[in-house]
């Protein structure tokens, strides 16, 4: 970053955003759009790839799978886990999930990177016990055979608590079992298996060719 990015950041992180905008206005530049909130998370991008299209559609469809959920659960998270899993589509080796319970994010990545045609297997980790931080949570499944149907072909289903074995190199790994920062350690130890990590910036390139591949009708 240089010197001249950082004065303009602090700049803007100083200066209350109408005064901002006036400034940007005033020289023709874009102006700083306002925040939006997804479930405790902010950002000024433009949220139009959430709300609409492939995205938003298959978000729609597959979230309602976890009866705890509401339309806009998890939206800007399962966005995320869009965009990296779609840059790994053609990366060698399997995906891995733990923590599925009801199934409807590991549903929402399958379907988005169209799983079946990448010759891969996605592999889903969960003990269906119901289990989070000791104790049992009515919100979660303990039903794998529910998850199981939800895919016709190339997932295995591992009943078991992370961390696990991995079942040999991985493309991707998504580690969301309510426990943050046993998901974070559990990630370390299977990192070796992670050919490569991916840059945001390139993931948030790659989202909109979805458009091409998936009908929202």
């Amino acid at each position: 970053m240089t010197l001249k990015h950082a004065l303009s950041r602090a700049a803007l992180q100083a200066t209350p955003r109408p005064i901002w905008n006036m400034y940007l206005r005033a020289r023709g530049l874009p102006q700083v759009p306002p925040a939006r909130h997804f479930d405790g998370i902010s950002t000024t991008a433009d949220p139009a790839p959430l709300l609409s299209g492939c995205f938003a559609a298959l978000h729609e469809q597959f979230i309602k799978l976890n009866p705890f959920y509401h339309g806009s659960s998890y939206l800007y998270q399962h966005y995320n886990d869009c965009f990296f899993a779609n840059l790994c589509r053609d990366v060698p080796s399997d995906f891995l999930i733990a923590g599925v319970a009801f199934g409807a994010t590991a549903k929402i990545v399958y379907e988005y990177v169209q799983f079946p045609r990448l010759g891969k297997t996605l592999h889903l980790v969960d003990p269906f016990d119901r289990r989070a931080n000791g104790r049992v949570a009515d919100t979660y499944n303990a039903d794998p055979e529910r998850v199981r149907k939800l895919f016709p072909s190339a997932v295995v289903i591992h009943q078991q608590a992370i961390p696990i074995d991995p079942p040999g190199p991985l493309a991707f790994v998504l580690c969301d079992t309510g426990e943050p920062e046993a998901d974070l350690l559990r990630y370390r130890s299977m990192k070796r298996s992670v050919p490569a990590t991916f840059g945001f910036a390139m993931a948030m390139a790659e989202i909109p060719r979805c458009a091409s591949r998936h009908s929202t009708s």
